[in-house]
């Protein structure tokens, strides 16, 4: 194919955004489309794990039992942000459908009683890295002391 059939597919495009243009408000409808389309991948992102009681992952709920052993912890909640691993990508080349969904973790937020104290908060950041195997600028440590 020469540039001829590039040049009428631009001219059509063209056309189009130049009708969508003329629609009032355009901008702000697809502004919601984007946002709708991120809402909805943002709502899969945990879907994968198994979930337990008030919504927590088993894994989230077994961090926060280890990390709530930790001298001065007290009481300890664990959010546990997961991304899809490269492992569960389509594998179009093989014609596979794709491969098995992996979730890694990405990011924890830790919220502990004993957080206040400095030294808790450094001890359970560190635990978080070892067990999840993420660097520090993943993991966030808070003081809480409140009911959930």
């Amino acid at each position: 194919m020469g540039t001829k059939g590039r040049g009428r597919g631009a001219l059509n495009v063209r056309k189009l955004w130049d009708r969508c243009k003329s629609v009032r408000h355009v901008e702000w409808i697809v502004l919601l489309i984007l946002v709708a389309v991120a809402g909805s991948l943002l709502m899969q992102g945990g879907g994968g794990a198994a979930q337990i009681e008030g919504g927590q992952t088993d894994l989230e709920k077994r961090l926060a039992h280890v990390l709530s052993a930790i001298d001065g912890a007290g009481r300890v909640e664990v959010i546990i942000h997961t991304v899809q691993s490269a492992a569960s990508q389509p594998a179009a080349s093989f014609g596979a459908a794709s491969l098995p969904k992996e979730e890694k973790p990405s990011g924890v937020i830790v919220v502990a009683e004993g957080a206040g104290d400095l030294q808790v908060r450094l001890d359970i950041a560190r635990a978080v890295q070892t067990l999840l195997g993420l660097p520090a600028s993943a993991v966030e440590v808070l003081p809480g002391g409140g009911s959930p």
